[in-house]
Order: structure tokens, then sequence, then C-alpha cells
């Protein structure tokens, strides 16, 4: 059992309001207790953004977490792994996600994908949802493209994607839960399998090519993992934040009157809505010595949640945090990570969005906006976006 006779015991800190709205969560436990045991979730909440910069750059005092419902999810991927193991299997997929390559190779599909669904919001017509009419199939066609899961279709990801991340999170041991996720191993494991002897023959630019032409030879159950690693997380952060980065418009009149006037500050609106609206609130590691952290002892083999969303809006970072401002001084923010756990997908996921996805929607929807944005809650804790998002324009 954890000893935890040095923290505060946080018991105030619920998951129904974690969901509802983590904010004021997040500023009581900056201010009150940066280091706070969280009883229902049996780990360490660390909020403030020093703190979390530590424990990410400290990747020898905290390690993936070992045993951990990811690994049971969708195997041992480079994310439950160190250096140099971890290190050995990024660089295999390094060169599918560069930036020259997201450039030259994927931004044209990025493009194509783009065009296809908006043109299907066009026959839906206004009052059309955003997110599950443009943002997940969007986000999902382009993941797969890049992954090479030429035998697999966008709803395919998405749906593969769901039920790794339920797997990811099934604290109370739902058998009906590992049911549908051991259904979407199987099938994702026949997808690739399937696609290894085309790539073998056929290399091209894909994820999975790259995995498969590492200069290590890797074992397929690796690849297998490293591949439902990408479909797990990558596309929910694009998907999200094209949809939030929308509202954020919506409720600011005079940035969407700048931004619409000037496209090159998509970017900027980019970079505030993965710190200010982070997609992806917590990280997982584990203790692999007793340490302390801000005069809290933590002893080896405990949980410690790393609250990205509150990092990037932590008073000691950031002037006016809790303001949406896409002219703020840059400053880092955690919202991809850091040190060898960065999201390696990051400029793929700022090209589909801010080079493609935000432009298109502006260019063919005239008059583009949500309908009654400050009506729509944000929902979810781990991933937090917008659930429902219907859409009007000039028809």
């Amino acid at each position: 059992m954890t000893d935890i006779s040095d923290a505060v015991v946080a018991d105030w800190v619920t998951l129904d309001d974690l969901v509802a709205d983590p904010y004021p969560v997040f500023e009581r436990l900056r201010r009150e207790t940066p280091v706070a045991w969280i009883p229902f979730l049996n780990r360490y909440f660390v909020s403030r953004f020093a703190d979390c910069f530590f424990v990410e750059t400290h990747n020898e005092l905290f390690i993936p977490q070992t045993n951990s419902l990811v690994r049971e999810s969708i195997g041992v991927s480079m994310i439950s792994k160190g250096d140099p193991e971890h290190a050995r299997e990024r660089s295999a997929i390094a060169a599918a996600v560069k930036a020259r390559t997201v450039n030259e190779v994927w931004q044209p599909v990025f493009q194509a994908n783009a065009d296809r669904f908006v043109a299907e919001l066009k026959q839906h017509g206004p009052g059309v949802d955003l997110d599950s009419q443009f943002a997940v199939p969007f986000s999902a066609a382009n993941l797969g493209a890049l992954l090479g899961l030429i035998n697999s279709d966008w709803a395919d990801i998405s749906r593969w994607s769901k039920q790794f991340i339920a797997g990811s999170g099934n604290l109370a041991g739902d058998p009906a839960v590992w049911l549908s996720n051991g259904r979407a191993n199987d099938e994702v494991n026949d997808a690739i399998d399937e696609l290894v002897p085309y790539y073998r023959a056929h290399p091209d630019a894909s994820m999975l090519s790259s995995l498969l032409s590492a200069p290590v030879d890797l074992p397929i159950d690796v690849i297998r993992a490293n591949m439902k690693l990408a479909i797990s997380g990558g596309f929910n952060e694009p998907e999200h934040v094209i949809t939030s980065g929308l509202w954020a418009l919506d409720t600011h009149a005079e940035t969407r009157a700048r931004v619409r006037a000037d496209e090159t500050l998509f970017a900027a609106l980019f970079t505030e809505i993965i710190r200010w609206r982070s997609p992806i609130n917590l990280l997982n590691r584990e203790a692999a010595v007793d340490i302390d952290i801000d005069g809290v002892h933590i002893a080896a083999g405990s949980l410690v949640g790393l609250l990205i969303g509150s990092a990037n809006r932590d008073e000691r970072q950031y002037d006016h945090p809790e303001a949406f401002d896409i002219s703020r001084k840059r400053r880092p923010h955690l919202g991809f990570g850091v040190g060898i756990h960065l999201c390696a997908g990051s400029w793929a996921a700022k090209v589909e969005v801010a080079g493609v996805a935000w432009p298109t929607l502006y260019r063919e929807l005239p008059g583009l906006h949500i309908v009654e944005p400050e009506t729509i809650p944000f929902s979810g804790f781990a991933f937090r976006g917008l659930p429902v998002v219907p859409i009007a324009w000039n028809s």
C-alpha cells in the first residue's frame, strides 16, 4: 500500500466536478495542495507547471505506469517504455511524421479529406453537428492515411480509438468493455497483418511502412502496439481542437474578427487552444524511486497524475492564464507533453487543424458560426472537448 502520511488528502476532488468543470478544482489544487493524494483514483495529483515539467523531464525518476490499463488495452507500446527502448521505437516512426513529410505528403491528403467532409456538411445543411459530421471523420481519416491503414475507413479508426480508450480507463473491470476492447485488438491485428506483405513490397511514407522498414527489426507485437497507441490518441486532439477553436472565436468576437482578417493567426489560435482548453488533461506516471515534490514524500511505486490542463493555466507560468489570448507572450506549454514522450504527431496535428481544417471551413461556409455557443458545455476529464457542436452558415 502506498504510504501517503506526508501528503494532503484531497478527498473533496470528485470525478463529477472534474468532468463538469475542472478549472476551479485545478486552481484550488495549485493554490492549496499542489501535490495532493486523490483517494478515488489512488494516486497523487501534481498541478503546477514546474512540477509537471520536472516529472516529465526526469524519466529516470518517473517512469510509465508498470501495471497499467493502457498496457492491458493496447499492449506494450513506446508510451509504456523508457529509453533506450522508447527511443528505438520512436525513431522508427519519425520518418512518417517529420515536418517535411507532413508538409509534402500528408497536407495534400488532409486537404482532400477536408474538401470531402465539408462537401458532406453542405449536403446536410445548417444545423448539422460539426463534431460528428466533420471533426471526427476528418481527423480519423487523416490518421488512417498517415498510419497506412488503407484497408480500413475513418469509422473503423474512430470506433477502435473509443474501444481502446474505454479499456485504458476501465477501472471497474467491466467485462463488456474488455470484450469490446478485445474485438478491437483482433480487428486491428488483422488489418495490420494483412498489410505487412504489401508494405514490404511497396514502402511509402506511412507509419506502418516506417515501422516495418526500421533499421532495427521490430517484433510484430511491438509494431501492433505502437499502431494501436496512435489510434488511441492520434485523432482526439485534432478533433477537439477543431471544435474548441471555433467555439473560442465565436465567444470572443474581437479575436474572431482578427483571425478572419488574417488567416496566418490560425497558428497562434492553435497554440492558445492547446494551452487554454487542453484536450488532454491527465498523464499518468509512476515514481521509480522515493522522492519529494514540493515537500511531499512520494514513495517508489506510487502513481502520479500530471494535470496538464492545470499546468497550462498555472499563474506562475502565464500572465492571466484563465484568459483566451492569441497574442500572449509565447511560453512553453504541456499540451503535447515534453521530454522523450513529447507527442510525435504534434506537427501533423497543427497542419491538419490550423493549416487545413479551419481555413477550409471558413472559406467554404460563409458566415460559419456555432449556434448559441455559450450554451454548449464542455465534457470529459482525461480527454476533454465539446461533444455536440451545432453550426450554421449562409446557405
